[in-house]
């Protein structure tokens, strides 16, 4: 939850201060503010089933798996909501970090 939070207050600071991060920046932080492996945890622990305590220790160890997947939830949810929050004040996205490291290139 620690990563998860540093990682929502580090979005929010963009904002407040109206930064856009470049590409690399944006995404190693959206990973982690995807939630994927908070998502991942809540799921395995309402299984109805005991887990053996070696699984229970590796949930939050960080993996290949939950890298690509908090970073397939990040480029999903930017590209759904680009136009509505840059109708609002929200600038930085993914799609507002690429065009800021490759001028001349929109949205479309």
């Amino acid at each position: 939850w620690g990563a998860y939070i540093n990682a929502m207050m580090q979005e929010a600071e963009w904002i407040v201060v109206g930064y856009i991060p470049p590409l690399k920046e944006y995404l190693e932080n959206g990973k982690v503010s995807s939630a994927s492996c908070i998502i991942t945890l809540q799921a395995i622990l309402t299984l109805d089933a005991l887990l053996p305590e070696n699984i229970l220790r590796e949930i939050d160890y960080p993996s290949r798996f939950d890298e690509l997947a908090g970073l397939v939830l990040r480029l999903r949810g930017d590209a759904r909501t680009f136009k509505a929050e840059a109708d609002c004040v929200e600038e930085a996205s993914c799609i507002t970090s690429y065009m800021k490291d490759h001028p001349g290139y929109n949205e479309e």
